[in-house]
């Protein structure tokens, strides 16, 4: 249950944090907010005015972590839903917004605001239909509103423009039926238009028409991609590279499909073929460090890595951080702690403030049993990226560990923020709960972890792809 009321300490604070931002101060308010936010996490408001302050630094993926953390103190505070879903647009963050906005709308479904803001949403996703009918629900809630008829007018535009161009295309094909070009022009446009079911049936008249022809297998891959048919997009990019060998685009486009799929083995497979076509591309043998790592191939992966990071020049010398990173996450998954802490001390040496080394460093000196030093890295990577979920879930289980059952509690619920079907950080928050006498609520967190099991583990109580 959300706190109604700030204790008294944390109010000194919010006082100077609503005075600073009343003056424009808000490197002061930011200030006064997350103190009284460590005295009462659990009141909503401050949370919300904290991320309110931290928008206007521009500290966007900072105000997200704190609208979350309101969120999860205050599940019907609507003002925090507005305002994340469009700082969620503003970051790019699409589906996410949608998200948020969807479920304010079930708190409150007479909110033109909140439909004005998932019409946006829509309208960034391409969702232009979905998008001029929220604006719709707007303006027959407040005919008024402004903002819902000039963006309906804009996604109407937006829909006209699209069928233009659908019709050009079927133009150029009925004009020069036997040029491919045409046709994948029209399936790029129903696409972009998310009319999958028209892609696929244009895709299937040009396997009829051009059955021998790589490109029309390409086209397949694409289109069931966008459907998020796997299984029948592995097939599309398996027909490509038979029909065509030396494509080794193909080959890591079928290699990230295996990996998607989870069939690792064909991941390092088709990552080899396109690696030794074009061996001075960095993301082929990337690709191949990765699937090793997923295979749990540590060594290959760690071997592959540092051939990488002995062939820093050109194109190489981009994927710098990356490999690095990447090379001390495998050596941390291979329990090679003390190389793990080498490699981010490399990294950290040129790049200090970057949040995947720090973290890495974390998982590191956590596991060779130096504590406060694994903390601090946590609390630095959090720091410079506030939206990091595994920092915050396995900083929460350090504290428990060591005893320090407030800072767990606050991290915890964090994670849980941030991620509501984790298991792990479920689990430590319930911990806890019950380690602070609060019995009830760590039991609710018990009965929800319980939930998730049934959701994920019957095959009723998930969706699953039908043939």
């Amino acid at each position: 249950m959300p706190s109604n009321q700030p204790t008294p300490e944390a109010q000194e604070y919010i006082t100077k944090g609503n005075e600073a931002a009343q003056r424009s101060n808000f490197d002061a308010a930011e200030e006064n907010f997350m103190k009284a936010a460590e005295l009462d996490p659990d009141y909503a408001p401050i949370w919300y005015n904290l991320a309110l302050a931290q928008q206007n630094i521009g500290k966007l993926e900072h105000a997200v972590s704190s609208y979350l953390r309101a969120l999860r103190s205050d599940a019907e505070l609507i003002e925090a839903y507005i305002n994340l879903g469009a700082l969620y647009l503003e970051l790019g963050f699409t589906d996410e917004a949608i998200d948020v906005l969807q479920r304010a709308l079930e708190l409150d479904p007479q909110n033109d605001e909140l439909f004005v803001a998932l019409g946006e949403a829509y309208s960034d996703a391409g969702l232009f239909s979905d998008a001029t009918e929220a604006f719709r629900q707007a303006l027959a809630i407040n005919p008024a509103n402004e903002f819902a008829t000039t963006n309906m007018a804009e996604t109407e535009e937006e829909i006209r423009n699209i069928q233009e161009s659908i019709e050009l295309s079927q133009k150029e094909i009925a004009e020069h039926p036997d040029v491919l070009d045409g046709y994948v022009n029209l399936i790029g446009v129903l696409l972009d238009a998310h009319n999958f079911t028209e892609a696929l049936v244009a895709a299937k008249l040009i396997e009829q028409k051009f059955p021998d022809d790589a490109a029309v297998y390409q086209t397949y891959a694409i289109v069931y991609g966008a459907i998020g048919d796997t299984n029948k997009q592995k097939e599309a990019w398996q027909k490509v590279v038979a029909l065509d060998p030396d494509d080794s685009v193909s080959w890591s486009y079928l290699a990230e499909v295996y990996s998607e799929i989870g069939e690792t083995e064909q991941a390092i497979e088709a990552y080899k073929h396109a690696a030794e076509m074009q061996p001075d591309n960095p993301s082929y043998k990337y690709g191949l460090a990765m699937a090793y790592q997923f295979a749990e191939h540590y060594p290959e992966a760690i071997n592959t890595l540092k051939e990488m990071v002995a062939m820093q020049s050109g194109e190489y010398e981009d994927f710098k951080l990356e490999i690095y990173n990447s090379l001390a996450e495998t050596q941390n998954l291979a329990e090679l702690y003390e190389d793990a802490l080498a490699t981010t001390s490399i990294i950290l040496d040129e790049f200090p403030d970057d949040s995947s080394a720090l973290y890495e460093k974390a998982t590191a000196l956590n596991n060779l049993n130096q504590t406060e030093e694994a903390i601090a890295a946590y609390e630095e990577s959090i720091k410079n990226d506030p939206l990091n979920f595994s920092a915050y879930d396995d900083l929460a289980a350090t504290f428990l560990a060591s005893g320090q059952t407030k800072s767990a509690l606050e991290y915890a619920t964090m994670a849980v923020a941030l991620d509501d079907e984790s298991e792990s950080a479920l689990e430590t928050l319930a911990a806890a709960l019950t380690k602070v006498g609060r019995t009830a609520e760590a039991a609710d967190i018990q009965e929800r972890i319980k939930d998730l099991h049934l959701m994920f583990d019957d095959p009723n109580g998930w969706d699953t792809d039908e043939d």
